[in-house]
């Protein structure tokens, strides 16, 4: 019976781009996000972390990425997220300034610095209210329209948010369509645009973790840690929504009873000023009768 191998789950994804025996495979990828033709293709790339086994066995949290480097010295990081966190954003830019940095050694000068690009496949939106699946990034001044450098760039894939096109699709469409119901093939009977010899070459990974019950216990077991993580973070995130909802309340709670004691500090600021107003008015009635009594010829002030 043929078992449904999700190529996002990170043992498999690191299998189809990560082996060296499938490298072309990572260079085909990034030729086709990056949009890289004629004499600016990828020819050749030095994958800087390897597929190895070890690495899912012994980790128990779902934090894997490809690494490779370019004849021209750029680094490529190629990483799946199949849940979107708080802080993702900030993770996207500390990876990717984490590997820029990484290229110095002790007395080299900037000039020895190459680009990072950066590629992140998102099973869910990050960007869930645009309807792009790809989203670039880089360093520029918007007003003026200016780039900074060229040797930052973040690009986002959308997965959910592709969508077929009308026209002939390309490579690009090809890999998205793999990694968007990649789960659902049948490498046996693959749909027409997934017919070519690197597509094929990716669903044999599936077929692979499929058929063999070594890879496909460690499928499971990959698919095991990241949902005991994912539960975690759940409860994470639910108890830290809890205590912001306690910590709200009682803020509600002080913001009401300071309103109520400014209330009241209104109210008895307000009774004390008719106190003195009538203080004030009582006194000018009796200097007015005083005076009366005087203009009759009487003096208030003699005892009768």
């Amino acid at each position: 019976m043929r078992r449904q191998i999700d190529p996002t789950v990170d043992c498999v994804f690191k299998a189809i781009l990560g082996k060296e025996e499938n490298k072309n495979l990572l260079i085909h990828f990034l030729n086709a996000i990056l949009r890289r033709t004629g004499a600016r293709r990828i020819v050749e790339v030095v994958i800087a972390n390897p597929y190895n086994e070890r690495e899912f066995l012994e980790s128990k949290l779902s934090i894997v990425d490809v690494k490779a480097t370019d004849r021209e010295g750029r680094q490529y990081q190629i990483e799946v997220q199949r849940a979107i966190h708080a802080g993702l954003e900030a993770r996207m830019l500390f990876t990717w300034s984490a590997l820029y940095h990484g290229q110095l050694g002790k007395g080299q000068s900037f000039l020895h610095l190459r680009p990072v690009i950066a590629i992140w496949l998102l099973r869910k939106p990050l960007f869930p209210d645009l309807p792009a699946y790809h989203i670039p990034f880089g360093v520029y001044n918007l007003p003026h329209r200016l780039q900074l450098t060229d040797q930052m760039a973040i690009h986002v894939l959308q997965v959910p948010k592709w969508q077929a096109s009308k026209g002939r699709p390309d490579a690009r469409d090809r890999w998205m369509y793999f990694f968007k119901h990649g789960r659902d093939l049948d490498p046996a009977a693959p749909p027409t645009m997934l017919q070519t010899k690197e597509m094929t070459q990716a669903m044999n990974v599936l077929a692979g973790f499929s058929e063999k019950e070594k890879d496909y216990l460690l499928y499971e077991q990959r698919l095991e840690a990241e949902r005991v993580e994912l539960t975690w973070r759940e409860l994470l995130e639910q108890a830290t929504a809890a205590l912001e909802r306690e910590r709200r309340e009682k803020e509600r709670e002080q913001q009401e009873k300071e309103r109520e004691r400014r209330e009241k500090e209104q109210l008895l600021q307000e009774k004390e000023r008719e106190y003195r107003e009538k203080e004030q008015q009582l006194l000018k009635e009796m200097e007015h009768l005083q005076a009366l009594l005087q203009q009759s010829g009487i003096d208030p002030k003699q005892s009768v």
